[in-house]
């Protein structure tokens, strides 16, 4: 999942989520976010999660588990960011 092209998670995911038209990683965190209580937390995008907590989410969702014991929703904030940086072609490109 992380670390690649945008077509490499669309063929990585198409078994386990066939006919998910957007990144599986963006709806579960974003969901996931928004589960943690994000819609009453000061700085969500600019305050990070636990590194400790965000590597081991991580690690579950780069095997496509969907890790729910979480409360902090800073944690699948930063990991969605993380997510976004990682990717190997940026989404806006530099000459922009």
């Amino acid at each position: 999942m992380f670390g690649n092209t945008l077509d490499d998670v669309m063929d990585i995911q198409q078994k386990r989520h066939p006919g998910l038209e957007i990144p599986w990683i963006v709806t579960f965190l974003t969901k996931f976010v928004l589960q943690c209580g994000a819609q009453k937390t000061e700085g969500i995008f600019r305050v990070p999660g636990d590194i400790d907590e965000v590597n081991s989410l991580k690690t579950k969702v780069d095997s496509f588990e969907e890790s729910k014991n979480l409360r902090d929703p800073h944690v699948p904030a930063s990991l969605l960011k993380l997510w976004f940086r990682e990717l190997y072609f940026p989404l806006v490109p530099d000459n922009y």
